[in-house]
């Protein structure tokens, strides 16, 4: 069995991706939570924000750059 690493990251430092329904739990761990511009409507509606890419376009790359950079 693996070790888990715990690692001193907050969820207000953390910023999470989703575009399907598999992804609801992880959207309400951080306030960071993106819904991919071709969501789902119910991971649109519990994320706090949307980025204006999906992932075929790089959308998680580009919403990172537009955040940090």
């Amino acid at each position: 069995m693996q070790d888990k690493i715990k690692l001193a990251i907050s969820n207000i430092e953390t910023m999470v991706f989703g575009d399907f329904i598999n992804d609801l739990e992880m959207m309400e761990t951080t306030e960071f939570s993106f819904a991919m511009k071709n969501a789902h409507k119910d991971v649109v509606k519990i994320s706090n924000y949307k980025t204006d890419f999906d992932y075929n376009t790089y959308g998680v790359r580009q919403t990172i750059e537009k955040y940090l950079l």
